[in-house]
């Protein structure tokens, strides 16, 4: 995921574009995760938050769209999440 916001913060058109990108991302990564004999789907989701929660360079990378990690880190512990339409303008 750091790889996918490095790419998007250097090439994207805006912020909108970017969180769009890597939460459409991270949702379809949590959906397809397997579990196995060992673990199961939401133990593997809680790692990969555990993960993404100790990922220094991810937070950096994202830290100009005001809570986008946060977002990032509900959509990976729950893919059906709805998030909020964040690219809509703010009424005035």
């Amino acid at each position: 995921m750091r790889h996918v916001a490095v790419r998007l913060r250097l090439t994207s058109d805006g912020d909108a574009m970017m969180e769009e990108e890597l939460v459409t991302s991270a949702r379809t990564l949590s959906r397809n995760v397997r579990e196995s004999n060992a673990y199961g789907k939401d133990a593997l989701r809680n790692y990969a938050v555990q993960r993404r929660k100790d990922d220094d360079e991810l937070q950096r990378e994202v830290a100009g769209v005001d809570g986008l990690f946060g977002r990032l880190i509900q959509v990976v512990a729950n893919p059906g999440i709805k998030m909020p339409d964040m690219s809509a303008e703010e009424p005035s």
